[in-house]
Order: structure tokens, then C-alpha cells, then sequence
């Protein structure tokens, strides 16, 4: 049985990285899961406002999010009761980051990032929760004010 999931995505910061965070419910409402992707170098822009964007985007009519993905990704798998423990955690990628490590791809520095931001998620993936939650409630807030 195929059901509808709803997906909702915010960037929260997880130290110097950030993550865009996404938050998956089923058509009913129920929480399934968070999906972090580690990233850096966000910039968002409006249409109107052509910081950070290449030229051959400048004159585009709409918004627009560039970011650089760090390969690794995370899943919090929250229980029936919605909280998240260490144990709740799964990383995937880890095995083509070590590779893209090893041939140079990706750099020593963005390797330390990537690994601080894995040691936060899985030592407090509760509080990266929290933290996607608030950012998304205060979107909605944002958002229903506008």
C-alpha cells in the first residue's frame, strides 16, 4: 500500500554546517521521519536580490537555494511517541564519503565538518528535532502572518 507523505524543509544549523532537514508525516499527520543532509555554502535568494548567485541565474524570476551537499546524510526515526534517541539514528553514504575522502574529492577540511556534525546528530539527534521543529513552526508562523 503506497501512502502520501508530506514533506516539510527547513535548514537548521548543526555547528559551523548546516542541514537542510527535512520532516516526512504520512496523509494522516503521524511524524515517520526527520532526513538531515549535511551542507554548506547556503545561499538563498529572492529575485530581486543577486548576492551569491552566477551570472547565468542573475535574471532569473524566482527564488533560488545553491548549497553544497557533504555527501552524508542522516534518518532519525522517531518512536510511536514521537522522540528520537542516539539509537534512532541511521547514516548513509558513509562508505562513498571514505572514498570520495581517499581520492581527494572531498577535502580534509570538509571531511572535519562533515564528522563534527555526524558526532552532534548522533550524540543529540533529540535536539536536532527540537530545532527543526521550532524552525519549522516558526516558518508556518511566518508564513500565516504574511
Amino acid at each position: 500500500m503506497v501512502r502520501d507523505v508530506v514533506c516539510v524543509c527547513v535548514c537548521v544549523c548543526v555547528c559551523v554546517c548546516v542541514s537542510g532537514a527535512y520532516r516526512m508525516h504520512d496523509s494522516y499527520g503521524n511524524l515517520l521521519a526527520y532526513r538531515l543532509d549535511v551542507l554548506k555554502n547556503i545561499c538563498i535568494t529572492r529575485s530581486s536580490d543577486d548576492e551569491c548567485r552566477s551570472e547565468a541565474v542573475a535574471n532569473a524570476s524566482e527564488h533560488r537555494v545553491e548549497f553544497s551537499d557533504l555527501v552524508v546524510d542522516c534518518w532519525l526515526w522517531p518512536s510511536s511517541e514521537g522522540k528520537v534517541s542516539a539509537e534512532d539514528v541511521t547514516v548513509e553514504d558513509e562508505d562513498e564519503l571514505m572514498a570520495l575522502c581517499g581520492s581527494g574529492v572531498v577535502s580534509p577540511d570538509d571531511n572535519a565538518l562533515i564528522q563534527d556534525a555526524l558526532k552532534r546528530v548522533t550524540s543529540a539527534p533529540h535536539m536536532i528535532a527540537d530545532a527543526v521543529d521550532l524552525a519549522i513552526a516558526e516558518a508556518i508562523e511566518t508564513h500565516s502572518h504574511a
